[in-house]
């Protein structure tokens, strides 16, 4: 909305602008313009004072001056439109809004803010499955990819019907096998239908978590904890990748406590098996994710490399 307020003031300078600019070039039309309030006043007071209502001679003396001002307008090489007002968007006249429905642009502005909120520029935001390639998965790890596409979409349809997953998911095994893309086309699906969605890479995610604990703003340390425990879906990529100590298990756990606690869906992405997560994290991290995420295991080779070799 304040989107809207800045783009309201904007149109309103630039039609002050045009209009001084009218006034220099063509000073009879200030006059007009000038006319036109002097015989709306004088309509306004005898409909006030002697209960006139007939207002054929008014319309007739507005009609008369707006041709001239056209002239004027056109004499000068205007467009006749040239003093209009001016908006962004003509359906809502940039209010965002019609017939108290949210307008396209403004559905269009909510779903670039909820992409810039989210963090996904860090990963594709084209993703999407319809691009989904399965001619690079055979057997085994075709079967398996085909889980996690079927769990993929009912987890983004649970969404859509308003009724949004308790429960993440974990995607987990080998490197390259589609864990993050498949990530990023439930990300994309759910932003383009408006629900927040907020992305971090694991490294990028302990890092930002570091700098606020050992720093001193405590106040965007708690905004972004907000963040991370409320919003409608985490992405927690390449879990595994991070400096693992004290620290980052401590916050992981916090973040999917909270999450749980709140009933709000996490999806985790890594390499390692689930026997690395339990070894590595601890069996009260491993835990949580037992009993809160549907896990699909990746199999297969790199698909990166599949391209470049089939390139």
């Amino acid at each position: 909305m304040r989107e809207y307020d800045e783009i309201r003031l904007k149109n309103t300078e630039e039609k002050i602008r045009r209009t001084n600019h009218v006034y220099d070039l063509i000073p009879e039309y200030k006059l007009l313009d000038e006319s036109v309030s002097k015989i709306s006043m004088e309509y306004a007071k005898a409909s006030i004072l002697h209960g006139k209502k007939d207002s054929s001679e008014y319309t007739k003396k507005i009609n008369e001056i707006s041709k001239r001002k056209s002239e004027l307008l056109k004499s000068a090489s205007l467009d006749e439109n040239y003093l209009d007002d001016i908006y962004d968007c003509d359906k809502c006249r940039d209010t965002g809004f019609v017939d108290d429905e949210k307008c396209s642009c403004f559905k269009q502005r909510e779903i670039k803010l909820l992409y810039n909120d989210s963090n996904m520029q860090k990963i594709s935001e084209t993703a999407s499955f319809d691009d989904i390639e399965k001619a690079f998965y055979t057997g085994d790890d075709l079967e398996n990819f085909n889980s996690a596409y079927r769990g993929a979409i009912n987890f983004v349809n649970e969404f859509l019907i308003g009724d949004p997953p308790k429960n993440g998911l974990l995607f987990f095994g080998s490197v390259g096998t589609g864990k993050t893309f498949l990530s990023s086309c439930i990300a994309n699906k759910l932003i383009s239908n408006g629900i927040d969605v907020l992305y971090y890479s694991s490294i990028n995610l302990f890092t930002r978590l570091a700098d606020y604990n050992f720093g001193n703003d405590h106040t965007s340390r708690i905004d972004f904890n907000n963040k991370l425990y409320l919003s409608s879906l985490l992405i927690i990529d390449d879990l595994g990748t991070e400096i693992t100590n004290a620290f980052t298990g401590g916050e992981l756990f916090a973040i999917l406590n909270a999450r749980c606690a709140n009933e709000l869906p996490t999806i985790i992405s890594t390499n390692l098996s689930l026997k690395q997560l339990q070894d590595i994290y601890g069996d009260r991290i491993f835990s949580r994710i037992v009993d809160k995420f549907s896990p699909y295991k990746f199999t297969g080779d790199d698909i990166r490399i599949k391209r470049k070799v089939n390139a």
